[in-house]
């Protein structure tokens, strides 16, 4: 048996830093918990927009990352880019 992905096309947005911010926030308020790979194909941004924006809003404590409850901690450690997110 022979199984197809289907691939999807998404054209990222150009937006400024502020406005991800904004974005992304508003976005997770409205989930409660997210994944980064989430964020960036439903909002169409940039991986490094992203990660730069979560990163201030978590420095100015508008979010928070929570790791996977698994206890094998180098597996945690690589999923660490991959942490739900939450307000």
């Amino acid at each position: 048996m022979r199984i197809m992905a289907r691939l999807k096309t998404i054209t990222l947005r150009d937006i400024p830093l502020e406005q991800a911010k904004t974005e992304i926030l508003e976005y997770v308020q409205r989930k409660k918990r997210v994944w980064t790979s989430e964020i960036v194909d439903d909002l169409a941004l940039d991986l490094l927009l992203t990660a730069t924006a979560l990163e201030e809003l978590e420095k100015e404590r508008k979010i928070e990352r929570k790791d996977d409850d698994d206890s094998n901690e180098e597996r945690r450690h690589s999923k660490r880019q991959e942490a739900g997110l939450s307000v």
